[in-house]
């Protein structure tokens, strides 16, 4: 059983991937944050296999709540879900070190695929996030 934390400020964004999650076969949310600044108790708390953590949230957002949880010494996988425009935040995420990037457009089958891939210790990024990371490679 993969175990999920949601982590996003809007309350139908959590409640709407909780319920498809838990229906998914061998996925469980075991909890849910509406800020960043929950986020490292939780993963205390909780003990998540992944992550799925908004970018933007008013409070710590996204990139300093993974900031602060890595100095916590975890290492759980994190998977980035944003509505913000592509580009500068699939780089830092990166930067940051999250598994994944997914668009808030995207159908939740896929958040499902990715939290299984990070789970795996696989990669988990959406297309166009992977399209951005290798224009950043090969202009380097």
């Amino acid at each position: 059983m993969i175990e999920v934390l949601l982590v996003d400020d809007s309350p139908l964004v959590r409640e709407g991937l909780r319920q498809f999650l838990d229906g998914e076969d061998g996925v469980h949310v075991v909890g849910t944050c509406a800020d960043g600044s929950e986020l490292v108790a939780a993963v205390l708390r909780w003990a998540p296999d992944v992550v799925v953590l908004d970018l933007a949230m008013p409070g710590l957002d996204g990139f300093a709540a993974a900031t602060a949880l890595r100095a916590a010494g975890s290492s759980v996988p994190l998977v980035a879900l944003s509505g913000q425009p592509l580009g500068d935040a699939v780089l830092r995420a990166r930067d940051a070190g999250f598994a994944g990037y997914l668009e808030k457009s995207q159908p939740p089958s896929d958040v499902a695929a990715a939290v299984r891939r990070a789970a795996a210790g696989e990669a988990a990024w959406s297309a166009r996030a992977r399209r951005v990371l290798d224009r950043d490679e090969r202009s380097a």
